[in-house]
C-alpha cells in the first residue's frame, strides 16, 4: 500500500485535540499520464480510515481521530486527531481507504502520527 509522501510528523501531547491534516491526493493529468495517484477523469467521493498503534492489527480510530475523515474538493482528504488517551503514547499508523468516482478504491498510508507528552 502506497504511502503518504512527505517528511512531516504529526506530533500529539495529552491536551490536544482538532489537530488538523489535510492530504491532497494527485489526479493524472492526462488519460494516458501516469503522473498521479488516481485516474485523470475521477475524484475522491468517499473516505473511510482505520488506525493502528506500533504495527498492531487493533483498529484504535476511535481513539485516534477527533472526528471522521471528509473529502473536500474532490482530492483533499481532511482529518483531525486527538491524543489517544486510552493507548497512550506511541507510534501511530492511519490507513485510508479511497472511494473514487467511479466506484473503484485505491489505498494509502500515513505513518507518522508521535502521541508523546514531552
Amino acid at each position: 500500500m502506497p504511502n503518504v509522501k512527505t517528511t512531516k510528523k504529526v506530533i500529539l501531547q495529552p491536551a490536544d485535540t482538532k489537530i488538523g491534516l489535510t492530504i491532497r491526493v494527485t489526479i493524472c493529468s492526462t488519460a494516458t499520464a501516469n503522473d498521479g495517484y488516481i485516474p485523470w477523469g475521477t475524484t475522491v467521493s468517499g473516505v473511510s480510515t482505520r488506525a493502528f498503534k506500533d504495527g498492531g492489527t487493533t483498529n484504535v480510530a476511535s481513539d485516534l481521530l477527533y472526528s471522521a475523515a471528509t473529502v473536500s474538493g474532490g482530492q483533499d482528504i481532511k482529518v483531525e486527531f486527538k491524543y489517544p488517551a486510552t493507548n497512550g503514547e506511541g507510534l501511530y499508523k492511519l490507513s485510508y481507504t479511497l472511494t473514487l468516482s467511479d466506484g473503484s478504491t485505491k489505498e494509502l498510508d500515513f505513518n507518522r502520527i508521535h502521541a508523546i507528552d514531552l
